[in-house]
Formats: C-alpha cells, sequence, structure tokens
C-alpha cells in the first residue's frame, strides 16, 4: 500500500503553482470526518490536481507497524509519524533539509522522498522531520471550489507550523488567521492574545 515515491511522481509535483506551501485549514463548519479540523501541507498543485498531507493526524499502529518493517526500527523522537490522508500513497517526508530533498515547498520547508534522502534524513537525530502514510487529494478545480464554499481556510506554511509538535494546531492556526483578519481590518498593529491585555 505504501511505497517509495518513484522518480516520475517527484518529476511530477515539481511543477509548483500557488498552493503549494499554504496551509489548507478546514472551515469550523467542514463535517467531512476525514478533514474535520485538519490542517493539511499542500505539496503539489498542477494540472493534474492538488496533493497535500494532513499534518496534524497521528499515524495509526498498523502504520507505525508498517514503517518499522520498511525501515528496521522506529525513528527517532517523538512526533515523527503521521497520517497523510485517505488516498494511497508514497511514504513522504517534509523536513527543513535543502540538501537532502527532491522538492522546495516553501522557505525553509522541503519535501523527500527517496530511498537515499529519507535513509539520511532518518540519521539526523536532533533535526525536525515528519513522515507521512498516504495523501490527500483534490481533483482540478476541485479545491478552489470548496474554498469558494467555505470549507477551507488558508494561510502561508511556515516552518514553526509544519516541522514543530502543536498540542492544537488546528485552533492555533485559526487564531493565527483570525488574528491577520483582524489586524487587517481595524488596521491595529498590536492586537494582544488575551483580551484581558486591552
Amino acid at each position: 500500500m505504501w511505497a517509495l515515491l518513484s522518480s516520475t511522481f517527484v518529476e511530477a509535483i515539481k511543477i509548483m503553482s500557488s498552493f503549494v506551501g499554504k496551509l489548507l485549514v478546514a472551515s469550523p463548519k467542514l463535517n467531512d470526518s476525514s478533514f474535520k479540523r485538519s490542517v493539511v501541507l499542500i505539496v503539489q498543485d498542477d494540472a493534474n490536481g492538488t496533493v497535500g498531507v494532513v499534518l496534524n493526524r497521528p499515524a495509526t499502529s498498523e502504520m507505525c507497524e508498517a514503517w518499522n518493517k520498511i525501515a528496521g526500527h522506529s525513528p527517532q523522537g517523538n512526533g515523527r509519524l503521521w497520517f497523510g490522508g485517505p488516498m494511497s500513497g508514497p511514504i513522504l517526508a517534509v523536513h527543513g533539509i535543502k540538501d537532502l530533498a527532491e522538492l522546495k515547498l516553501s522557505n525553509g520547508i522541503f519535501a523527500a522522498a527517496t530511498q537515499d534522502n529519507l535513509r539520511q534524513l532518518l540519521a539526523q537525530h536532533d533535526r525536525p522531520y515528519r513522515i507521512f502514510f498516504g495523501l490527500s487529494g483534490w481533483q482540478p478545480g476541485q479545491l478552489e471550489n470548496e474554498i469558494a464554499q467555505g470549507a477551507w481556510l488558508t494561510v502561508d506554511a511556515s516552518s514553526e507550523d509544519v516541522l514543530n509538535e502543536h498540542e492544537d494546531l488546528w485552533s492555533e492556526t485559526i487564531r493565527q488567521i483570525g488574528r491577520s483578519f483582524l489586524e487587517s481590518v481595524v488596521e491595529a498593529k498590536h492586537i494582544p492574545s488575551s483580551p484581558d491585555l486591552n
């Protein structure tokens, strides 16, 4: 079911456009069980459609067992294995090491899927990375329609959002979007994180 990324797929996702490196944040009204309260990092957006990985769904025990069989050991550190989405797809790593990447997604955020890069990445015990099983995907035009219907909010991805562990990434990102919107509407230079500080 899961395999290393083929060179054909790598070449296909090198074509980047507007959504690559963005976060899709499920709006509070999105009730799809696969994506409710999800935050998705977009890794491909071209004429074939849009592909991303869910950042806030830990891998299942079956995925962890599959990874142990592939890699021969568990990854070092917590928060390394994740469920990227309901579509079958290659194992994909998202990390911050330019020299071990096939793709640049955003400033300081890279992706790797070839066997050689994944092996070297696993040796980086002190550098953050995430391994994803499965993908999330949309047909051409489908994501744009869902955004227009209010199912998703978008924001630029930062390495802080993508590579660090968060207690509740969805809530944090929703607050970040809300603050950005408020700042633009009221033209405030600073809005405190707590209203009590006003």
